[in-house]
Formats: structure tokens, C-alpha cells, sequence
């Protein structure tokens, strides 16, 4: 009948357009969550650009470049004025960890658990049952912490190593595409 077809009509026309809703909307923040978290774990080819040919690290100067700093001090990190031996962390483990610590969470044992989790949490979360399984897992390892913990907290100090690891590129949708990976 008529009514029958338009109905039908109707609700194809809904489902398509949730379809391409979900597809652009969930397509970019995926992008965004596996592309911010390659850069903050240093898989792009950011570490690629500062090798040359020989292997040797242009990033380093070379000896005529020192003034008066040896070749060791600069890659420590130090020099002449300051003697300090300041490892800069690189990678997001490294900088959750300095973070924790600076926003007075460093004693909380239980970020580590959420943090040996996130590498599975963002690899699979495109897959719904896979991303379900790796947050039951967590809540199983979490659930041998006693006393109170945040989630939130973890959120802070995450999302605090994000920008300071994707200090170029962060924006908005960013915010936004880890917010909702953290909610969900």
C-alpha cells in the first residue's frame, strides 16, 4: 500500500542518514584518536627526520656548534650554566608519569593499571566488542585496588600528557575525540 511505502521510505531515509552521520562524524574523531596517539608515542616519522643517512642524530650538534659544551652535555641535556640531567619525556607513558606525579597523583597505583590498558583501549576502539573486552578486562585488574579512586583523575592527567606531546597539531576536535573515547 501507499502509507506502507512511504513509511518504509521514511525509515530508510533515517537509517541512511544516521549512517552518514556515524560515518563522518566517528570517522574523523577515529582518525584523530590513532593519529594523536601515534605522534604521542612517537610512531610517525618525526624520529625518521632527524636521522641522516650515516644514522648519526642531526639533532645533536656537532662539535663546532657546542661553544664551549661538550657533545655529552647536549645530549644530556645540560650545560655549562645549569648541571642538571633532566630526561625530557617522549613518549606518553613517560609523560602520564610526569604528569601524575607534578598533579600530586603519583602515589595512585591504580593510573598504572589504567595506563598499561590504554595502548589496547585506543588500538581497538573502531571495535565496539573488542574495545568492550579490553575495558572488562581493566575493570577486573582495577578491581583489586581498595580505596577510592577517580577515573576523572586518570582524564586529567591523560589528556595533560596528549597536549603536551601534540602541542602542534592539538586543537578542539581533539579535545573533543579523546573526551568522547573516555566516556564511552
Amino acid at each position: 500500500t501507499p502509507t506502507a511505502r512511504n513509511g518504509l521510505k521514511a525509515a530508510l531515509n533515517y537509517v541512511g542518514g544516521a549512517l552518514m552521520y556515524v560515518r563522518r562524524n566517528y570517522a574523523d574523531r577515529l582518525r584523530i584518536l590513532s593519529d594523536s596517539w601515534a605522534v604521542a608515542n612517537r610512531r610517525t616519522d618525526c624520529k625518521k627526520a632527524d636521522r641522516t643517512k650515516d644514522g648519526t642524530d642531526e639533532s645533536v650538534p656537532s662539535g663546532s656548534d657546542l661553544k664551549g659544551r661538550s657533545r655529552r652535555d647536549v645530549t644530556k641535556g645540560t650545560s655549562h650554566a645549569q648541571d642538571r640531567n633532566i630526561a625530557v619525556p617522549t613518549s606518553f607513558p613517560e609523560m602520564f608519569k610526569f604528569n601524575a606525579t607534578v598533579m600530586g597523583f603519583g602515589e595512585d597505583f591504580w593510573m598504572d593499571e589504567v595506563l598499561l590498558a590504554m595502548e589496547s583501549l585506543v588500538r581497538n576502539v573502531a571495535n565496539a566488542n573488542r574495545l568492550r573486552e579490553e575495558c572488562d578486562v581493566l575493570s577486573l585488574r582495577l578491581s583489586k585496588y581498595r580505596g577510592p579512586f577517580d577515573l576523572s583523575d586518570f582524564k586529567a592527567v591523560m589528556l595533560a600528557s596528549l597536549r603536551s606531546l601534540v602541542p602542534k597539531g592539538w586543537s578542539s576536535d581533539h579535545e573533543v575525540a579523546w573526551t568522547w573515547l573516555w566516556q564511552n
